[in-house]
């Protein structure tokens, strides 16, 4: 969200402060003997109704804490959940279950299955995994996609697409057969390289994200003592957000709760707020699978505290003229607004900018002829701040409008901020190798792109921290050209032998400082990132 004008602050924390409780479900925990689905809008309470859920269970007898297992899709929704049930039960310590689905399938396999020598990638490693995999494979192999095996763009897709097979249960080997019989060749071309990513990450003992969950399913599937313990220790499963859930984690779910077995199971979700069909999640499995494999009642929170009730019909009209098929809905609004009838314009840009700047002159206008209106009251809601938000705050920032933008990393937007701040990282955390390579590529680093690539795939080939490679590398300069290359430590090393061993042990095909040798000296250039060009 882009707040126009400063400060707010003050003025959002009276109603932050403001707790409004969530609709109650006309459910009883001890009542509960099945399955259960809650269809919950936006604003409706259904953490809230989450919460009272677990702490009926608890205050009941239904079950303890440690017979409550809490799935949910993200970090912060198991972080905010976990925080309102310790609220309540203050007085109940038990081991709790709160957790994302990987979360709990990383618990899971360290409990049940450790491996310490196996490396779980994060986002950086994956992506030098693939790279390294297209690097060793044959151009030639990969037909009409050959010209792109050296791009970092297609690496990512891999990935996505490595992630969306994953998330379907979608083996290597199924792909692969079920591309032979297929006459196109991009799909046995990406089956190959989805099969050539797999056995790279099993020879090297290695796992990405998705192969969390998809351990956890062979696991309890190939350990049939496990999984009845694993089934009777849960007396209760309550999964939020349903509607990101992707079909491995409804495989699991399937595992943990056998619908042949009427488990106490409540999931709550809203379909019209699935907003990662990109990454592979299937609200259809919410608004139907669900109730088709689990059967079960259904009930619905439609008391909304959080938008006006012309908010709420604009919105149903948008679901209903872009989303065919849907079953329609009539959302309750339970607040007053004073603001009257709010008049709802909808206008057609050529592009991004021209709405940008159409949004940035009607604010501009509304302000010079609205002598009450500040700046404060008004707000720009977008789906994304970090893809959407540019060209407004460019607009804003041109027509003299002074604004806030809300949202993870809103703050260092500005690329100024966004320098000063990663460099800050870099001393506070020199160990972590992402605030690193930031400082590295910014203004003051001025590694060059491709010189950063080599040095992160070097590190990575060797295992070896960057830290290190760069330190050592800044002796290799030293012994080549010490005037040029000035250590800055006073501590006494024998710079040449040191250097003269590193040279020795790299890559043959490559010398981390022939990217460097033919730097002139100049004065350092302006950079977009660097202090010297802002504004």
């Amino acid at each position: 969200m882009i707040s126009v004008g400063l400060p707010w602050h003050n003025r959002l924390r009276p109603a932050q402060a403001t707790r409004f409780p969530g609709e109650s479900l006309p459910l009883d925990i001890r009542d509960l003997h099945g399955p259960c689905r809650v269809l919950a809008g936006p604003g409706t309470g259904k953490t809230h109704a989450l919460a009272d859920l677990y702490e009926q269970a608890v205050r009941g007898g239904v079950a303890d804490r440690s017979q409550i297992l809490v799935l949910t899709f993200s970090t912060g929704a198991a972080g905010e959940l976990a925080s309102r049930i310790d609220t309540r039960l203050r007085d109940d310590y038990g081991e709790a279950w709160i957790s994302t689905f990987h979360s709990f399938c990383a618990r899971l396999l360290r409990d049940h299955r450790p491996d310490p020598h196996r490396l779980l990638l994060n986002g950086f490693q994956e992506s030098m995994v693939m790279r390294q995999v297209l690097a060793e494979t044959d151009p030639a192999l990969l037909g009409p996609l050959a010209g792109l095996h050296r791009s970092e763009a297609f690496a990512r897709d891999l990935l996505t697409f490595v992630a969306l097979m994953k998330q379907n249960l979608v083996h290597p080997a199924a792909l692969l057969l079920a591309a032979e019989a297929d006459a196109g060749s991009r799909l046995r071309t990406l089956a190959a390289m989805y099969q050539a990513y797999q056995q790279r990450l099993e020879s090297r003992k290695m796992a990405d994200f998705r192969d969390l969950v998809i351990g956890a399913i062979g696991l309890l599937s190939a350990d049939a003592e496990l999984l009845a313990r694993i089934r009777s220790k849960f007396r209760l499963i309550l999964v939020d957000e349903f509607q990101d859930v992707d079909p491995a984690q409804f495989s699991l779910l399937r595992l943990l709760a056998p619908p042949e077995s009427r488990p106490r199971l409540v999931v709550v979700g809203d379909p019209d707020q699935s907003i990662y069909g990109f990454r592979g999640t299937v609200p259809r499995l919410l608004s139907s699978d669900f109730a088709a494999v689990y059967g079960g009642e259904t009930f619905l929170l439609g008391e909304c505290r959080r938008c006006s009730q012309q908010a709420l019909d604009a919105g149903e009209r948008l679901l209903a003229a872009t989303q065919g098929g849907r079953i329609p809905r009539r959302l309750k609004a339970m607040r007053d607004f004073d603001s009257g009838e709010p008049e709802l314009v909808v206008v057609r840009e050529s592009d991004a900018v021209d709405e940008a700047f159409f949004c940035a002159r009607e604010i501009k206008r509304l302000l010079a002829t609205t002598p009450d209106l500040k700046p404060g009251d008004i707000a720009l809601l977008l789906r994304s701040t970090t893809t959407m938000g540019p060209p407004f705050e460019e607009a804003l920032r041109a027509l003299g409008v002074p604004f806030e933008v809300r949202g993870a990393g809103a703050t260092a937007r500005n690329e100024v901020v966004r320098f000063l701040l990663g460099y800050l990282e870099s001393l506070r955390r020199p160990e972590d190798p992402e605030a690193f390579q930031a400082s590295l590529a910014s203004g003051l680093g001025r590694v060059e792109p491709m010189t950063l690539s080599r040095l992160r795939a070097h590190a990575y080939e060797h295992g070896r921290p960057l830290t290190r490679v760069m330190r050592r590398l800044m002796y290799v300069l030293a012994a080549r050209d010490p005037a040029r290359w000035p250590l800055r430590s006073r501590c006494v090393v024998p710079v040449r032998r040191l250097a003269t061993r590193w040279c020795d042990s790299c890559s043959a095909t490559w010398n981390p400082c022939a990217d460097l040798k033919t730097r002139k000296h100049s004065r350092p250039r302006s950079h977009r990132g660097s202090v010297a060009s802002s504004r």
